[in-house]
């Protein structure tokens, strides 16, 4: 294995904190968009690379663990339309659920996963949501973790933290000050947003345990911290909104895998 790639899987390991009794079988519908599942990206891998997905299942099986998943594409003022449609496949990673011809409470999933827009982190959770007034990020929230638990009981609840869109003067990639000052960002305003969203969960919905998985806020302390000025910036994204290449992907799965499991990721 690339000594980079082992120091940033102790890096991810460090923090990931918090750990308590450990999965081993996960089975997950994702209410997400590009920043989780990435297709068709802009240069062509072999396989779902630029997915979480892929990643987590490949982990899962080195660890001895099982994983299915599926989801949908949206964001959250879309997908509290209920109920939702499986339009989530992978080459290699198992199915959830086949919503053509069984219900959602047939899969038995075990776990939900949402995220929020990327954009949007200038107006709280629990404000009106900019892409739709109607609804905020936490009301949206609240209806779709209650129609899937009245489907199934004794799901685990994740809000799927992501990273923010690049504002940059002039186009992508950014400079390295630009990046420095990305990251910065991720890992304090923006993250700051997302804590906020998790304890308006738990205060509305306690009974959930909703959980807060940091991935952009992770992976951007690793770039600043551990590797800083060591990747290319183009061998992480592809562009400012931003999609990633497959590293990122790989990277969000590693923090992913380490919270949905609550265990350290295999060697």
């Amino acid at each position: 294995m690339d000594a980079s790639i082992k120091i940033i899987i102790i890096a991810l390991a460090l923090f990931a904190t918090n750990l308590s009794a450990q999965v081993t079988d996960e089975k997950v519908f994702i209410f997400g968009h590009s920043l989780i599942d990435h297709r068709p990206p802009a240069i062509p891998t072999p396989s779902d690379e630029t997915t979480v997905p892929h990643w987590v299942y490949l982990l899962a099986q080195e660890a001895g663990h099982t994983y299915a998943a599926g989801g949908k594409y949206g964001f959250l003022p879309w997908h509290d339309d209920l109920p939702p449609f499986s339009q989530w496949g992978y080459d290699i990673v198992p199915g959830v659920w086949e919503s053509d011809y069984e219900t959602f409470d047939e899969a038995d999933i075990k776990t939900i996963m949402v995220t929020a827009g990327n954009f949007i982190q200038y107006v709280p959770a629990n404000m009106p949501h900019p892409v739709d007034y109607s609804t905020t990020v936490v009301n949206s929230t609240e209806t779709i973790f209650d129609w899937c638990e009245q489907q199934e009981n004794d799901l685990r609840f994740y809000i799927y933290e992501n990273w923010p869109e690049m504002n940059l003067a002039n186009g992508f990639p950014p400079s390295q000050a630009e990046f420095d000052a990305y990251n910065a960002e991720t890992c304090t305003t923006f993250h700051d947003w997302w804590i906020d969203y998790q304890d308006f969960m738990l205060a509305s919905r306690p009974q959930y345990q909703t959980r807060l998985i940091p991935v952009g806020s992770i992976i951007s302390k690793v770039f600043t911290d551990v590797i800083p000025n060591q990747v290319p910036i183009t061998d992480i994204y592809e562009d400012s909104d931003p999609h990633g290449r497959p590293s990122l992907y790989f990277l969000a799965g590693l923090v992913t895998y380490m919270a949905t499991y609550e265990t350290q990721a295999p060697n």
